[in-house]
């Protein structure tokens, strides 16, 4: 990105990160250290030059570096951008985002989002296997947890299934954002849990839905940017 010609701190972080993608590079980062075809499995419709020019920039402003096993991971200065990224993210859901669209709800990265807020301590020893079934789309996606890995398979892992959740894709979307309880959406039966009493309860300590905009989430502070 062209420079903007003005000594600002958000003109210049404007330069750092308003070119399209880098942000949200920026947030795969935040679940580092990550390869770089995770990180393109994970943006859809991004092309492998730009990703690559993306990360290239990222290292040179020294936001981005590579580890020994040569998975990119944030410097110190990238690490500093976690409450910033988490701030914006807020902001945006409170005041901006609506409920998703269908061209939006794809469930395959509602499953990563998942995936990435797993209380692993709440886990029982073992492997628990989720089939999570998206009816307005027929599509089936596993999710394996383990107390110290957790896996999305988008092909039948062929392991036994221990609880099933289905539900309409967008509705699921909508539980995972706060826009409606686990409990309201299976009241209304556009969300189903199926499996034994132990599991169907133990979901609901095992997944801790989006950060963003949470019931229990402090207000934002009141930060003026000059």
């Amino acid at each position: 990105m062209a420079s903007y010609g003005q000594y600002c701190p958000v003109a210049k972080a404007t330069e750092l990160l308003g070119d399209r993608w880098t942000l949200l590079i920026v947030r795969e980062l935040i679940y580092g250290p990550i390869r770089f075809s995770d990180i393109e499995r994970n943006l859809p419709g991004i092309s492998r030059s730009t990703l690559s020019q993306r990360l290239k920039r990222m290292q040179r402003d020294g936001i981005a570096t590579r580890d020994d096993d040569g998975a990119y991971v944030f410097t110190e200065a990238g690490e500093a951008l976690r409450p910033v990224v988490a701030t914006l993210g807020e902001w945006v859901t409170r005041w901006v985002l609506a409920d998703p669209t269908r061209d939006e709800a794809d469930p395959e990265l509602l499953m990563l989002y998942i995936s990435r807020h797993v209380e692993s301590d709440e886990l029982p020893a073992g492997r628990v296997v989720i089939e999570w079934h998206f009816t307005d789309q027929g599509r089936r996606i596993w999710l394996t947890l383990e107390p110290d890995d957790v896996s999305v398979c988008v092909e039948n892992p062929c392991l036994p299934v221990d609880l099933w959740v289905s539900g309409d894709t967008l509705e699921l979307y909508r539980v995972y954002l706060h826009r409606c309880t686990l409990d309201d959406a299976l009241a209304r039966g556009t969300v189903e849990l199926t499996g034994l009493a132990e599991m169907r309860s133990g979901f609901r300590r095992w997944i801790r839905w989006s950060d963003f905009n949470r019931p229990d989430a402090p207000p934002l502070t009141d930060q003026r940017a000059g």
